[in-house]
This record gives C-alpha cells, sequence and structure tokens, in this order.
C-alpha cells in the first residue's frame, strides 16, 4: 500500500509534463498526405507527379496530430531546420508499421524501416517507439516520404526531433513510462498473491481476481510497448491482438469474480442477467476490433464502441455494490469504489485516446493504469476482509458467536503447551442445558435455537476475560479456564449455572419450570491430553446429571 501512495504521490507531483522540445522555429513547413489502401504505390512511383497529394495538416511548430485509420497512409514531408543537426522523425504509436522513403543527390533511394512488427535490435533504435534518423543531406528541404501502415484507426503524433530535444524528449517520457511499469508491476503483486491465495484456500473468487488483475498488468505493458520488449520480442504478435485480447481479458475477469464476490445471480438476479447480457456485448466488441475494425470503423462507432461497452458492463455491477454496501456490508463497499474506479479510469483514459481530447497529459495517459491499480488495490483490501471473515466463520459458531469446536481445539493446545512450560494449572467445564429435546419438542426449534443463545450469553457473562466459552456441539458447552485449578473451577462452574438458571427461560419439563444446565469440573493433570480432560469433565458431567440435574460435579484427580 505505501509504494501504491508513492506513487499516485509522485504522478500527482510530475503531471501534467511538458514536452521539452523547441518549439520556437518552423522545422518544417508543409505535410502532405495521400491515401494508397490498396497498396499501389511504392518507393519508385511514389514521386510520379499524378500522385495526388492533398494538405494533412499547417505545422506552425513541430508537430502534428494525424488521423489514421484502417490503411495506409503515405505522408510528403519538407524538412529544413534553421539549425545544423541531427534530426529524427518520430511516429508516436509504437504498434505502427513506418516506413520513410529518403531521395538522395546520386537519384538513389534510402528506404528505413521500423514498426511495432519488427524487434528492437532491428529498429533503426533501440526503443519501443518508432524513431527514424533522417540523414544530414536530406535536410535541405527536398521532399520526403513516410509510409505509415495502420489496421486500426489511431491517433498518431508525428513530431520533428533534434537529437538533443529526443533525449530530453526520453526523459520526460521515461517519468511517464516509470510510472506506468511501476504500476504494472504493483498490479501484477496483487494477482500472485491471490493466484497463491487460490490455490491454498480453493476458493474461486481469489482465482477470479488473479485472473483480472494479470491481465490488467499484461494489457498495461502491451500499451506501453513493452511487451514486445520483453514478453514476446521478434514473435511479430499483432498488436490489435494483444491489445483488445488483454483488455478484454482483464475485464471479463473482474466482471465475472464481481458476479462471484456479491453472488448476484441469487442476490439479484435481474441485475445479473442484464451483468451477462452486456459482458456478451463487450466481448463481441472487442472480437470485432480484433478481426474486422473496419465494420465499426464503416459504422462510426471504432472511437466509441470500447468506451461504452466498459461503462456498460461495469454499471450494474456498481449498482450492486452499491446496493450490498447499502446493508452494511463493508466489502461491497470496497468493491463498488474499485468498480467505479476502474470505470472511469479506462473510460477517461479511451476517451483521452481515441476522442483526441487535449491536452493530452501525463496524468491523462496513464489513467487507465491508474483505475486498474485502484481496482488491485481496494478488491484486495476487500479480499483480505472477505479472508477474515472465512477465518472467523472457521473458528466461531454462526449461532452462538462462541468459539466453535475447531477454535477450541485450538486454544486448548495453546493452554496445553503454556501448561507444559510454566507447571500452571488449568481446567476445563463442560455443559449440557437439562432436557433440551423435550423443550424442542414443546417449543420449536427456533424456540431452541434462541434458548441456546440465552445460555451462550449467560456463559460469556459468567466467565473471567481470560476463560475461552466454546459451543462444543448441539446443546453442549465447553468452557477453557486458563490457570484456574478444580476448586476454581467448581467456583466458576456454579456461577455459570446460577446465571443460566437467572435468565428464567420458561421450561415446563425443566427443573424448577425453567431452562437450567448440568456442568461438568476437571482440572487437567501434568502431560494429559485435551481429549482425555474433556473425557473426565464429560463424565463428571454425566454425575451431575443423575444427581438431579441443575448442579456441578467434578471429576477426580487421581
Amino acid at each position: 500500500m505505501l509504494s501504491a501512495v508513492c506513487a499516485i504521490l509522485a504522478l500527482l507531483v510530475m503531471s501534467p509534463l511538458r514536452p521539452t522540445a523547441s518549439t520556437d522555429e518552423t522545422l518544417w513547413n508543409r505535410v502532405d498526405a495521400v491515401r494508397d489502401d490498396a497498396g499501389a504505390l511504392t518507393p519508385a512511383t511514389i514521386r510520379d507527379p499524378a500522385v495526388a497529394w492533398g494538405p494533412s495538416a499547417d505545422l506552425p511548430n513541430t508537430h502534428t496530430v494525424t488521423r489514421l485509420h484502417p490503411s495506409i497512409t503515405w505522408f510528403r514531408l519538407r524538412v529544413a531546420p534553421s539549425e545544423p543537426g541531427r534530426y529524427d522523425i518520430l511516429v508516436s504509436w509504437h504498434a505502427l508499421d513506418a516506413e520513410l522513403v529518403v531521395p538522395r543527390n546520386d537519384g538513389s533511394l534510402q528506404i528505413i524501416h521500423t514498426g511495432g512488427d519488427v524487434p528492437l535490435w532491428r529498429k533503426p533504435f533501440d526503443h519501443a517507439q518508432n524513431l527514424i534518423p533522417l540523414p544530414r543531406d536530406a535536410l535541405d528541404g527536398r521532399p520526403i516520404y513516410l509510409r505509415v501502415v495502420s489496421s486500426f484507426e489511431r491517433s498518431s503524433v508525428l513530431k520533428l526531433m533534434s537529437e538533443r530535444a529526443w533525449f530530453a524528449w526520453l526523459a520526460d517520457g521515461g517519468n511517464t513510462r516509470g510510472l506506468v511499469l511501476l504500476f504494472a508491476g504493483f498490479i501484477a503483486a496483487f494477482g500472485v498473491l491471490n493466484v497463491l491465495l487460490a490455490v491454498r484456500l480453493r476458493r474461486e473468487a481469489y482465482a477470479y481476481y488473479a485472473g483480472a488483475v494479470l491481465f490488467a498488468a499484461l494489457h498495461v505493458v502491451v500499451l506501453s510497448g513493452d511487451a514486445w520488449r520483453w514478453l514476446w520480442p521478434g514473435l511479430g504478435i499483432d498488436y490489435d491482438l494483444a491489445d483488445n485480447g488483454s483488455y478484454a481479458a482483464a475485464i471479463g475477469f473482474a466482471v465475472v469474480f464481481g458476479r462471484s464476490f456479491l453472488a448476484t445471480r441469487k442476490t439479484y438476479p435481474r441485475i445479473d442477467v442484464a451483468i451477462l447480457a452486456f459482458l456478451g456485448l463487450f466481448l463481441v466488441t472487442n472480437a470485432v476490433l480484433i478481426v474486422a475494425p473496419e465494420w465499426l470503423v464503416a459504422a462510426n462507432l471504432w472511437d466509441v464502441a470500447e468506451i461504452i461497452t466498459t461503462a456498460l458492463v461495469f454499471v450494474p455491477l456498481a449498482v450492486c455494490g452499491a446496493l450490498a454496501a447499502g446493508t452494511g456490508n463493508g466489502e461491497a463497499l470496497l468493491y463498488c469504489l474499485a468498480v467505479l474506479g476502474v470505470m472511469t479510469g479506462n473510460v477517461i483514459g479511451g476517451a483521452a485516446n481515441n476522442l483526441l481530447v487535449q491536452p493530452y497529459t501525463a496524468l491523462l495517459h496513464v489513467t487507465p493504469t491508474l483505475g486498474f491499480a485502484w481496482e488491485a488495490l481496494l478488491l484486495s483490501l476487500a479480499l483480505a476482509e472477505r479472508l477474515r471473515t472465512f477465518e472467523h466463520d472457521a473458528l466461531f459458531d454462526s449461532l452462538t458467536g462462541l468459539t466453535n469446536r475447531r477454535g477450541l481445539e485450538r486454544a486448548m493446545a495453546i493452554e496445553y503447551a503454556v501448561a507444559a512450560r510454566t507447571q500452571v494449572a488449568y481446567s476445563v467445564l463442560v455443559l449440557d442445558v437439562d432436557n433440551f429435546k423435550s423443550y424442542n419438542d414443546r417449543y420449536g426449534h427456533l424456540a431452541g435455537d434462541g434458548a441456546l443463545r440465552t445460555v451462550a450469553t449467560a456463559l460469556s457473562t459468567a466467565l473471567r476475560e481470560i476463560d475461552c466459552a466454546a459451543r462444543y456441539g448441539g446443546e453442549e458447552f465447553v468452557a477453557l479456564l486458563p490457570s484456574t485449578d478444580l476448586a476454581g473451577a467448581l467456583v466458576l462452574g456454579e456461577r455459570v449455572r446460577e446465571a443460566v438458571h437467572a435468565q428464567a427461560v420458561p421450561h415446563v419439563g425443566g427443573v424448577g419450570g425453567v431452562l437450567t444446565v448440568s456442568v461438568g469440573a476437571a482440572c487437567a493433570r501434568p502431560g494429559e491430553a485435551a481429549e482425555a480432560l474433556l473425557s473426565r469433565a464429560d463424565t463428571a458431567l454425566y454425575w451431575a446429571k443423575n444427581g438431579g440435574r441443575d448442579r456441578v460435579e467434578a471429576a477426580a484427580m487421581v
């Protein structure tokens, strides 16, 4: 948690980052463009006068935002910087395929190729982004040609940068990229932790959550471009598949986790139907983005389809979380806040990226990652709370709130070790409600449950803070009495008997017409096992029953 807080504070301090490239001079005068979806133009024919060039954008400074559709687009650039030096062209979306064609003075063509499918060691510059160095003799204003191939619609920045500005840009970009990778590691750590918990506890909710955060971490690394550097270098993994596939898996697992965590199928069946319907729509949308994005482009939905379906799939889950939180469920409140965070982060980030929200600051760049990190943090807190609930349920009786048999066995093992080390005696009381079967038969099982709760309350009230009260099974209770000899156990046993009798719970078949208990007391012998001690106390209880009930008997020490 501390690392997450530090990362968030660092992000807020550093954003928005400002570009350090100089923008006080015109480095190029004009960019023309032509679409070549059929791939008819080649480096040899691109200079033909018949090519129908059209203006792409006027560039008063150093960069332009260009809209790339599923297409092949040629750009004609004229570069004439006022200062000598090395200059590079940056095509800022790493998944694009870019090829620079430079006519040389001797009439030959120099072709420089880079792109998302090119291994880093074969790129002109070893970086996830597409940086193309310009030959020095091409900086005289002659036309040079940039061919960009895109299988999807995307906003992209074409920027001309000096070598000095490039390294300054790397420093600024490295800050944001470092934060993105920090959050990716943060998210992945939660995923690995919950994989281990899923295996250890054998609970499917932890497995669903682990899948959600691990795929979220993968999606973050895909967006940063580092997946092609670290995870599958040189394999030519398609960007659309990696981007939309990892995102769909992260959101899909998150939705399945939400349904399991909130038990929406049982508690909110109508809303659960809507969740499944929107999840199906979301998955189909991402499948189309992978295999046939041109369908959404033709329908003018490419920019908004994933944003809308992401919101739709999370809204009903947030509603379920809010409804459950309204009943006092703290886990559900954390879940609701987590869902709102990841939905907000991805919707804002998607809108900024796909709809060209300006200015595109560092904070906007990491908003989806920040949303996933927020989700991972809060859902881990919710699961930790759920784990504490599991532990409590495993050690405590749900009807009476007392320690259950398993919890008692653990407490007695600890007390046995303490007694062996300190040679201090400890004792137990075994209680049984008198004539409880006839009470159930006459008053009903609901009244019987109430009677057991009354006995449990009286038992807890009569004992000391250091004692452990447990429901051993049915109508039988046990009290573990640390640092107590047999005489002290008899005193406490009598106090418990009187406390139950004082409740005056009517019982026609009981002693004196009220509900009573019989108590057997036993003090542990040196080295005596817990089973043997409880057996002797149970024998004393048998004597109390045979002696007329509503009484306390002690087990012999020898």
